[in-house]
């Protein structure tokens, strides 16, 4: 196998990334489109930047441009809504039913809908309009077969079998 590229060290592509399963288990041919710590605005929609020297490009552009498309299954919300750290905090406190907890929760999906509505407005003009699944695949507590935590950032999982 050949050395991975900058590109593909940063963007930390997972083996456990929802596409990867979709494709041992079905023995699809898939893209696996993921980067960690991708959000709508920057890693679905926009490109998402890694330093001052590397970035990736939007994954949808990406997906748009692919032939034979039959699905795109996207993974979102975790790092839109900072799901993280309310989960950690959460699991370090007596109560999650607070009036500071609600008002997070409630912050974070305001910042989320604009850039959600945005990202399904883009998936509904893909061109030969596959199916597309949108999905919630998240872990907060992740970790490796050390015993080590995983980045609390997780991958947006897009992928489709062509």
């Amino acid at each position: 196998m050949p050395e991975p590229s900058a590109l593909d060290r940063a963007r930390q592509p997972s083996s456990d990334a929802f596409a990867v399963a979709l494709a041992q288990t079905n023995n699809w041919n898939v893209e696996n489109l993921a980067r960690s710590g991708a959000t709508i605005p920057a890693g679905l929609l926009g490109p998402q930047v890694f330093s001052t020297d590397l970035s990736a490009p939007a994954q949808l552009a990406t997906a748009k441009r692919a032939v034979g498309l039959k699905a795109i299954f996207v993974s979102v919300g975790a790092n839109d809504v900072d799901q993280d750290a309310l989960v950690q905090l959460c699991a370090a406190s007596t109560s999650c039913d607070s009036a500071a907890s609600t008002a997070y929760v409630q912050s974070g999906l305001h910042q989320f809908s604009q850039p959600y509505l945005q990202l399904l407005g883009q998936l509904g003009s893909v061109p030969g309009h596959p199916q597309v699944v949108i999905n919630q695949y998240h872990d907060p507590f992740a970790w490796t077969e050390t015993g080590r935590p995983r980045s609390s950032k997780r991958s947006s999982s897009n992928a489709w079998p062509t």
